[in-house]
């Protein structure tokens, strides 16, 4: 007998058993079967090797035999489809030995689906929380042969993998939408990915990283050090710099300070200027300036702005600042005094003053305004910050200035007993500039013929002065180094948007660019101006006439009679007769 063949197309999996099962029965027991051979077993390949099946003189039908070749690692449905099995009948009578079956009885499981995970939040999408607060994350669990459970992590990579364990989010169920909640205090703020490792999935544990990050918002945070009630004294109307310390690492913040008759409350009155809305820094000052403070001692507080996240921070300084009384500085402003004050657009007007103070370090800064009230001027670059000095001068460039009028006011800083403004007794004049634009021709359209006129179109303003202005042509744009025009645009008038008119009689036909000057006035130079394009002259081309009757052909008539005189007269760039 030899079998070299078994059907293995119903198996998968793993293989867990495999027992040959065979009966057999021999041809005449009387006779008394002598054979001494074993059935056998091979993988295709191999050598035979017997199995513990040795048929012997019975009667009838033996019982089921059966021999463990899993246990001879016969343990693959590879291994199962090159198992060969035979027997050979050794007894010297030939006595026949028959066999009624042979299967094998193989036992297998089935390959494990592995869990499916999903990590839907984080996604980073609108996924940021404030610093301590609670984020949920939301996930999809489902194993269809296991009781599968997945415990979550946090990390800064998205490799899954060396990341911290979320408590409160480990070994969640298996579930569509599933949530558990991650309470962040103690999680340094910054962007964090969610990993999820599977437990309990026969198929082994799965890994699965959330496709986005979740951010924890920096809180405020805010500390005072200064003052600390060591050496901070001021005198009232002087400049105390309180040192903080204001941070928001992924959002801009600003504090408000208050002063405080105790470290209680925070229910003090709030510091004007720098410090009421105190920019973020490590050890930085905010000046306070003490005018108008009731002498006395005072703590400091800081309250910061939100974020969009979180609480405002706020803190109470660790000491107090001590303010004392002081006499006001004496400031006269000289000069301007509107006698002889006028000057040019753009040029420099020197401020002349007197200040004084007896009891602190005061300096100045000046200012310019249209009357001599309200103190709401604009300041004057160079003068801002004057040192204590009779006759004591400082310039004022007034470029970018409009002309006009204006007085001139200073107010003192650095002095304990407040600020002081005074005017000046009269006012400095800027005296308009002549301007001057060009906005015809500009290129478009702007085609004559020689002989035509073509109205230039300009601005030209003095507001406190009459001038005109002189035009040119020019090949380029560059130099203002062309002709003159004659005629009406010789001695331009002032206006907005006016023309004049230029009489092209004599011109070369080509393209040109006009450009203006102006005269100059009193204080300024003269304006000058290209046109943004040019204006092409064009030769004038001559008219053609044809006389087409009489040309002598049936051109006879009565005497007194009437003749009809035919022609042909075009002319492109005339109107001709």
């Amino acid at each position: 007998m030899y079998l070299d063949s078994f059907d293995t197309s119903a198996l998968s999996g793993t293989i867990t058993a495999v027992t040959l099962h065979l009966r057999y029965a021999v041809s005449n027991v009387d006779k008394n079967y002598e054979g001494t051979n074993r059935v056998r077993w091979r993988l295709q390949g191999g050598t035979f090797a017997n199995t513990t099946i040795q048929p012997t003189s019975i009667s009838g039908w033996s019982a089921d035999q059966t021999y463990d070749l899993y246990a001879q690692g016969v343990d693959t449905i590879a291994e199962i489809q090159t198992l060969d099995i035979d027997f050979t009948n050794n007894d010297g009578r030939k006595e026949a030995v028959h066999f009624d079956y042979l299967w094998l009885e193989v036992t297998y499981t089935l390959p494990n689906s592995p869990a499916t995970l999903v990590v839907n939040q984080p996604d980073g999408t609108g996924d940021t929380i404030a610093e301590s607060g609670s984020f949920t994350v939301n996930y999809d669990l489902s194993d269809s042969d296991d009781v599968t459970t997945v415990s979550f992590f946090y990390e800064t990579d998205g490799n899954g993998a060396g990341g911290t364990a979320i408590s409160g989010c480990a070994t969640q169920p298996e579930a569509t939408g599933g949530t558990c909640v991650w309470n962040t205090s103690g999680v340094a703020p910054g962007s964090y990915f969610v990993y999820g490792t599977t437990s309990g999935d026969g198929a082994g544990a799965a890994t699965v990283v959330s496709s986005g990050t979740m951010t924890i918002n920096d809180a405020p945070a805010l500390s005072i050090s200064e003052p600390n009630g060591t050496g901070d004294t001021v005198t009232v109307g002087n400049v105390y710099n309180i040192t903080y310390t204001l941070t928001d690492s992924d959002d801009t913040i600003t504090a408000a300070f208050f002063y405080d008759s105790d470290a209680v409350g925070f229910n003090g009155t709030a510091i004007s200027g720098a410090c009421a809305a105190a920019a973020e820094g490590s050890g930085v000052t905010c000046a306070w300036d003490t005018t108008g403070m009731t002498p006395g001692s005072y703590f400091v507080y800081g309250i910061s702005t939100t974020d969009a996240f979180n609480s405002a921070a706020q803190a109470y300084s660790p000491g107090v600042i001590t303010i004392n009384p002081n006499s006001a500085a004496t400031l006269v402003v000289n000069q301007p005094d509107g006698a002889g004050d006028t000057i040019a657009e753009g040029g420099s007007f020197t401020v002349n003053y007197d200040l004084s103070d007896g009891d602190d370090v005061t300096t100045v800064a000046f200012f310019y305004d249209t009357n001599n009230s309200g103190a709401d001027g604009t300041a004057i670059a160079g003068c801002g910050a004057e040192p204590e000095a009779t006759g004591g001068t400082c310039v004022w460039n007034t470029s970018g200035i409009a002309p006009g009028s204006y007085y001139v006011y200073g107010t003192t800083s650095g002095d304990g007993a407040g600020a002081t403004t005074v005017y000046s007794s009269g006012t400095m004049t800027i005296n308009d500039a002549p301007a001057l634009s060009i906005s015809e021709p500009n290129g478009t359209g702007d085609t004559v013929t020689v002989g035509n006129v073509y109205n230039i179109t300009y601005t030209l303003t003095d507001s406190d002065d009459t001038i005109t202005a002189a035009f040119f042509y020019d090949s380029d744009a560059v130099g203002f180094n062309g002709t003159a025009i004659s005629g009406a645009c010789a001695a331009a008038a002032e206006g907005s948007g006016v023309t004049c008119a230029w009489d092209t009689t004599g011109m070369t036909p080509g393209s040109y660019f006009v450009y203006g000057i102006s005269t100059t006035d009193a204080f300024n130079s003269a304006a000058q101006a290209y046109s943004p394009g040019v204006i092409t002259i064009n030769p004038n081309s001559a008219a053609t006439l044809v006389v087409n009757q009489p040309d002598g052909a049936g051109d006879t008539i009565a005497e007194g009679g009437s003749f009809t005189v035919n022609y042909n007269l075009s002319d492109g760039d005339d109107v001709t007769t």
